[in-house]
């Protein structure tokens, strides 16, 4: 599935160097910066559903710092944004892959 599908820019924020597209129903976040961490980040633009993380680069095999709950589950919501996502943390340097498990109706 992560090959399937058209891929679909859903967000990027020059000033915070973060990048977040989706592909099917996979989500990759980027976090670019050198030195910034952002707790509580919002993942927006994404369909609804409950997501899981498949990789996050900040695990501790792969030399990261396991900084990212690798079995937390985050359901969509709307934001104050007024798009529909959830809010995670994503740490500087690194990249988080997420699955789409199901959306709700």
């Amino acid at each position: 599935d992560i090959f399937n599908g058209v891929i679909r820019s859903c967000y990027l924020d020059e000033e915070k160097q973060v990048m977040i597209y989706e592909r099917g129903s996979t989500v990759f976040a980027f976090n670019f910066s050198p030195d910034h961490s952002y707790d509580g980040y919002p993942l927006q633009n994404l369909k609804k559903g409950k997501y899981r993380v498949l990789l996050s680069t900040d695990e501790a095999r792969f030399d990261g710092f396991a900084r990212v709950d690798v079995d937390a589950e985050y359901e969509t919501e709307n934001l104050p944004t007024g798009s529909t996502g959830f809010r995670i943390y994503l740490p500087s340097r690194s990249a988080i892959v997420l699955k789409r498990k199901w959306a709700r109706k």
